[in-house]
């Protein structure tokens, strides 16, 4: 009788001190609290839709938690105060769940605080990218959010439309978190091909969510060619300035803040291929920032610039780029390229700063679709090819259209 006590004793104290210890471990989870979201942005709507692109190879970089918080509240933004549906035809309580798989591990978002709850501290973004058919993409980024919905739970409340509706609102949260991503300097891609088992238990979520879309964001990395690191990246673009000097010489003209990194760099590295040096010029001197937090070194002001001193003189496109749409500096710039007979280019939508300047009227040329009506209106023919040329005077589309771009350029140059 005696043993028998003991062991009962010995069960209720095993079990108190497991009731402890999880109330510890409960007691140790962390949550994070967001600033108020930003209401205001530097893009409108149409320069958002320019830069929506899938992005899917990331740089190493962490975003920060105020970034993670702005993407966080523009989900929830769907459906007003929060991830639940007032007016669509969901019934009450039909909820999308958001998770934040992050290298401090997996946290889910409770819109009506603005909160960051842990469900683990744990590294899990090596073992979901198994899980995935774009495993790489995962394993590298730095947030990854899993949009996820009790489907079961819901279908039993609201019957067989419930995945359609389900669905359709996922997509509208995912679109939201994609747009707000470029708003602020990121990059994503979507990711629709995973094991639903396997997310849910690798990232620690509750058994009776189910994952339908996962969404990775960061700071998109630059091409295989030019992966440097960003301390370099300075060097790179001041190497004209230690080189002895090429007997070529070309002038880039950038936004001093959301230029488009692809055409600058691009550009640049196939003129320096072809052995023609490169200045960076802008509105100011020293750093200036790109759209995707990629930096360059501005080495003269757009002012100081003598176009007599160049082979050619180009402007990069990017957002930015406005800032020269009516700088009368600009449009002095381009119209003595003109004079001079140099070589005058412009890509993406910098190339609506040649047809405000004057030059463009006659000329075969192209440029994002954005800026089409401004360059018909200014004479130009447009032609919405992805780089165009007439004489020297040298136009392109967009980012993609980069290296070609810059080939081009240097052949003008090298034979006029």
């Amino acid at each position: 009788m005696k043993t028998i006590k003991r062991i009962f004793i010995f069960m209720v104290l095993f079990l108190f001190a497991g009731q402890c210890f999880s109330v510890q471990q409960a007691a140790a989870r962390r949550s994070i609290a967001f600033s108020p979201p930003t209401l205001t942005g530097e893009m409108n709507f149409e320069q958002l839709l320019e830069n929506l692109h899938d992005v899917r190879k990331f740089a190493s970089k962490d975003i920060s938690a105020n970034q993670i918080g702005q993407l966080a509240w523009s989900a929830g933004k769907i459906f007003g105060s929060g991830l639940v549906s007032k007016e669509a035809e969901f019934p009450d309580g039909m909820d999308l769940n958001l998770y934040f798989v992050i290298p401090d591990g997996v946290f889910e978002y409770d819109p009506k605080l603005h909160i960051l709850k842990e469900l683990t501290e744990v590294d899990v973004r090596p073992k979901i990218s198994k899980a995935s058919s774009d495993e790489n993409i995962i394993a590298d980024c730095p947030c990854t959010i899993i949009i996820a919905a009790e489907i079961k739970k819901l279908a039993r409340q609201s019957g067989l439309k419930t995945e359609r509706i389900v669905a359709i609102q996922a997509g509208r949260v995912a679109q939201n978190i994609q747009t707000q991503a470029v708003a602020i300097g990121l990059g994503s891609t979507a990711i629709n091909d995973f094991d639903i088992t396997s997310v849910r238990m690798l990232g620690r979520l509750p058994s009776s969510v189910e994952p339908i879309s996962i969404i990775c964001i960061g700071y998109p990395a630059v091409t295989a060619d030019k992966e440097i690191q960003p301390d370099n990246d300075q060097q790179n673009l001041d190497k004209s300035a230690v080189q002895q000097k090429s007997s070529l010489r070309a002038v880039l003209i950038v936004a001093s803040k959301n230029f488009r990194e692809e055409e600058l760099f691009d550009t640049q590295k196939q003129l320096e291929n072809a052995s023609i040096e490169t200045v960076i010029a802008s509105s100011q001197k020293g750093d200036i920032k790109g759209q995707f937090g990629r930096n360059a070194q501005a080495q003269m002001l757009l002012g100081d610039i003598i176009v007599d001193d160049y082979d050619a003189v180009i402007f990069i496109g990017g957002v930015g780029a406005t800032e020269y749409f009516s700088d009368k500096t600009a449009w002095k710039i381009a119209r003595q390229a003109v004079e001079k007979d140099k070589v005058l280019a412009a890509i993406c939508i910098a190339p609506a700063i040649l047809a405000n300047a004057g030059v463009l009227d006659g000329i075969n040329a192209t440029s994002f679709q954005s800026e089409r009506a401004r360059l018909k209106e200014a004479g130009a023919k447009y032609t919405s090819g992805a780089v165009e040329r007439d004489g020297l005077i040298i136009t392109a589309i967009g980012p993609e259209a980069s290296v070609r771009f810059g080939q081009v350029i240097a052949e003008a140059i090298k034979q006029p």
